[in-house]
């Protein structure tokens, strides 16, 4: 399933940051300097899915069902 961002690797991982709420205490850990070269190896990352003026990652989504017998 395709996943888009309609915008460059660094508004995704700006985003991807922001709603970190459960991994908070761990990445408030990270020296802050330690954070330019982090976000530069994210980005880098990230790029690698840019098509255009967007990112396209891809999803997997796994549905299940069942009936309790």
């Amino acid at each position: 399933m395709p996943w888009t961002w309609p915008g460059p690797a660094e508004e995704v991982r700006e985003y991807a940051h922001s709603v970190s709420m459960p991994f908070r205490p761990l990445l408030d850990r990270v020296p802050k300097e330690k954070w330019p070269v982090i976000n530069r190896e994210i980005n880098d990352c990230v790029q690698q899915y840019s098509r255009g003026k967007g990112i396209e990652f891809g999803a997997v989504v796994v549905v299940g069902s069942a009936i309790k017998a």
